[in-house]
């Protein structure tokens, strides 16, 4: 499973290296007891720093405000915030696991707790739930023993759906000019351009999928 983080998240290997990485039998530890408690202040800013540093320069998600958060108060922050924070450290935790397997009981920790706040962010359909959805399909990439990747993205391309982001500009020519600035949206098209490049990164494992079985 090494490969898999680094070649999705470093972009340093080949995409074929995807189907071989699971037979590896990498150990990992025993998984304790979901603590919350383990998320320290500490722990998240340094969780977020090595996010912006190397992460974020593959899939631009989150706002860049919210990588400086002091990690104080989590419990406290409204649940959007505290949805993509979680999130955010969770993909970083489950990177480093690869190299240190302590850090999957952190990445671990904050998947499931962030699994509080997914039905209502995902259901308002709008740039928030874009950047959740996103975010989940990230930690998909670096952990995918939960297998839904395919589901998220299928969620991804209905939610580009129903915002009208999947208009090509020549689709905005009768549209008065409030609606045209939707084309001009940075948030939009860095969403978009973050959902491109992981289509364009996973769509070559499809031919190693059976015909019959439903993406």
């Amino acid at each position: 499973m090494v490969e898999v983080t680094l070649q999705v998240l470093s972009k340093q290997y080949k995409i074929d290296d995807w189907m071989t990485t699971d037979q590896e039998g990498f150990p990992l530890p025993d998984i304790p007891h979901f603590d919350r408690s383990m998320l320290t202040p500490g722990t998240v800013r340094g969780l977020l720093k090595d996010y912006h540093r190397l992460i974020r320069p593959e899939y631009d998600i989150v706002e860049l405000d919210l990588l400086s958060y002091n990690g104080m108060h989590l419990r406290k922050l409204p649940e959007t915030q505290r949805f993509q924070i979680l999130m955010v450290c969770g993909i970083c935790a489950a990177q480093k696991a690869y190299k240190t397997p302590n850090w999957k009981s952190y990445a671990n920790t904050c998947r499931v707790w962030a699994n509080d706040f997914i039905a209502p962010i995902i259901s308002a359909a709008d740039a928030e739930s874009m950047k959740a959805i996103l975010l989940l399909i990230v930690y998909e990439l670096a952990d995918s023993t939960r297998g839904i990747i395919w589901e998220l993205l299928d969620v991804a391309r209905r939610t580009c759906l129903q915002l009208g982001w999947n208009r090509t500009a020549s689709n905005f020519e009768d549209f008065t000019i409030n609606e045209e600035a939707v084309l001009h949206d940075p948030v939009r098209d860095r969403l978009m351009c973050v959902l491109r490049e992981i289509e364009g990164l996973v769509q070559p494992i499809l031919r190693f999928i059976p015909e019959t079985q439903p993406l």
